[in-house]
């Protein structure tokens, strides 16, 4: 039974996929990229200005720091909404990091292309 002020669900349902259906295997695409980084500040920056605008402080969680320290991370937002964690109960991940060395090579390239 849920208790007001107690947190019994930590977990979504939801995946995220970058396989597109095709098969095919990416191939990398500094401009696409940077199209997206363009999209994802403009996208940062109307939230920011929203909630500015409703007098609302968010809490802001990097994924950095997500995948970093999940469950610190985690206590944090609990915190910040004033919930408790059932005692005994664990904050375990659902989900696995997607990130691998394809990623990594691409940062590092793109970041060399970009500098």
């Amino acid at each position: 039974m849920p208790v007001a002020g107690r947190c019994d669900c930590l977990r979504g349902d939801g995946e995220i996929s970058g396989n597109t259906g095709t098969g095919a295997p990416p191939h990398f695409d500094a401009d696409g990229i940077t199209q997206y980084l363009t999209m994802i500040r403009r996208h940062n920056a109307a939230w920011a200005a929203w909630f500015a605008s409703w007098g609302i402080r968010p809490h802001v969680v990097r994924y950095e720091d997500l995948d970093r320290d999940m469950v610190a991370t985690t206590r944090g937002i609990l915190g910040f909404l004033g919930l408790d964690l059932e005692a005994g109960r664990p904050i375990t991940a659902q989900h696995h990091r997607q990130a691998d060395d394809l990623n990594r090579q691409w940062i590092k390239r793109y970041r060399t292309t970009r500098s």
